[in-house]
């Protein structure tokens, strides 16, 4: 089905329609035409980070919901991102117990103020740091947990998977176009 924006683009573009009846003759109907998707109503799917393709989870011609795996990917980024958030994770119990203790000598009177306010600074600071660390990893749609390197790209939108430039084994970036989706109701 064709559908074009108005009755008078119908009418410059020059299309005419009739019922289809049966006939005899010729099974087929050889003719040219260029179809485009709706820019509204399409996403091209691209890596945030740069990985290796490891697995490719949907096929061309697939429906798709938003939020559905594409692909499998690994790659050093995510590796150390993960790392970053381990470290800060770690900062922060290591800030808040010696936060706790030198809320304790203050309490019993042995300990300085500033000592717990130095304490105190350094907590406020560890958990900035690993609000950044998680910050950077949901910027690139990461999870903090998984194996060490891996992630997996999502379908931003719901669509038909119409086209896969890349294989398993594909080097995957921002710059690298993985999958376009595409609303296939859309077409003209």
């Amino acid at each position: 089905l064709v559908s074009l924006a108005s009755p008078e683009l119908v009418a410059v573009v020059g299309v005419q329609t009739v019922p289809a009846v049966p006939a005899t003759g010729a099974r087929e109907i050889r003719g040219l035409a260029h179809v485009d998707w709706d820019r509204n109503a399409m996403a091209e799917v691209r890596s945030p980070v740069v990985g290796v393709i490891r697995e490719a989870l949907v096929d061309v011609g697939a429906r798709v919901d938003a939020g559905t795996p594409l692909f499998r990917l690994e790659g050093a980024q995510i590796g150390a991102l993960r790392a970053a958030l381990a470290t800060a994770d770690a900062e922060v119990r290591a800030a808040r117990a010696e936060s706790a203790r030198q809320r304790e000598l203050a309490d019993t009177g042995v300990g300085l103020p500033r000592a717990l306010d130095e304490a105190r600074r350094a907590l406020g600071a560890a958990q900035a740091a690993r609000r950044s660390a998680q910050s950077a990893l949901d910027a690139v749609g990461a999870t903090a947990t998984g194996a060490a390197g891996t992630f997996v790209v999502n379908a931003p939108r719901a669509g038909t998977l119409v086209q896969r430039p890349v294989t398993v084994g594909s080097l995957a970036g921002p710059d690298v176009l993985l999958a376009l989706l595409v609303d296939t109701d859309s077409a003209w």
